[in-house]
């Protein structure tokens, strides 16, 4: 039940981050010269902010999962 929602849930976060590279790719060229000492492009900073968004959306969906996994299906199905 916890891999069947948690896959949901990475099926709406990897879209957005992968969206959210491709903006962030884009629009560093415009941006470029206020940086100093990392390249537009740098491949470090992408990979933390893919994995900073990406503990964001695990913690975020936590909850959820946790209240999924301690819902007895038996008695949801009785109680309609």
């Amino acid at each position: 039940m916890a891999a069947l929602l948690l896959r949901d849930l990475l099926r709406i976060a990897l879209p957005g981050a992968a969206a959210g590279v491709l903006l962030c790719v884009i629009l560093s060229r415009l941006v470029a010269s206020s940086l100093y000492g990392v390249r537009p492009s740098d491949p470090i900073s992408f990979a933390a902010a893919l994995l900073l968004v990406g503990a964001i959306a695990a913690a975020a969906s936590f909850l959820p999962v946790w209240r999924t996994v301690r819902i007895n299906p038996a008695a949801i199905l009785r109680d309609e």
